[in-house]
């Protein structure tokens, strides 16, 4: 889960420090909130928490472990793509779209990824600027294409080309790793043949 640093005023203007595991910076808004604390600035760290063991006397939470945060695989971001698309051609709103994929998402990481692309949509960012917080899974010629697809008004056509494009990548993949499973094959079976005459 994404660790985010955070500094928020109380009502008397008082700066407070602090961190905060959540799925989100939406949620973490919500944590501040429901201290009576306004939000100055949110970052995420660099790392994301493993086991949180506790909170230690000065209310600063203790790690057991620390884990950099991954990518997801190519064929988890075509899916999305592909789901993206269709539902944006169905003229349904961002923050919709992602209700109906985040639950459909098999990966636990890819659905706190997309509930904090969420939040920053409704918050009133942009689509590719919510992608842009996450360079692990969206490479920067694919915040870029969404960018321009925003900007021009037609990025359900932009989401169609990136998931044609993702697909051709997987189908290429598949092709490729087919085209070396047999001649491994071949060489484990000669060696056999070799090892027990």
């Amino acid at each position: 889960m994404p660790i985010y640093n955070y500094q928020a005023f109380d009502g008397e203007g008082t700066l407070h420090k602090g961190t905060k595991d959540a799925i989100s910076e939406s949620e973490v808004r919500q944590f501040l909130r429901s201290k009576d604390l306004f939000a100055k600035e949110i970052r995420t760290s660099r790392f994301t928490s493993g086991k949180v063991s506790g909170i230690n006397k000065s209310g600063k939470f203790k790690l057991s472990r620390f884990s950099f945060q991954k990518g997801i695989s190519s064929k988890v971001l075509t899916q999305f793509t592909r789901q993206l698309e269709v539902l944006l051609d169905a003229t349904i709103p961002y923050d919709k779209a992602f209700q109906l994929i985040i639950p459909q998402t098999e990966d636990s990481g890819f659905q706190s990824i997309l509930s904090d692309i969420r939040g920053r949509v409704i918050e009133g960012g942009s689509l590719a600027g919510a992608m842009e917080m996450h360079p692990q899974v969206f490479p920067a010629m694919y915040v870029s294409m969404v960018r321009s697809g925003e900007n021009a008004g037609n990025l359900g056509t932009i989401m169609s080309r990136l998931a044609d494009y993702y697909e051709e990548q997987e189908r290429m993949r598949c092709k490729i790793k087919g085209a070396l499973i047999y001649p491994a094959f071949m060489m484990f079976f000669g060696l056999a043949v070799v090892i027990f005459m």
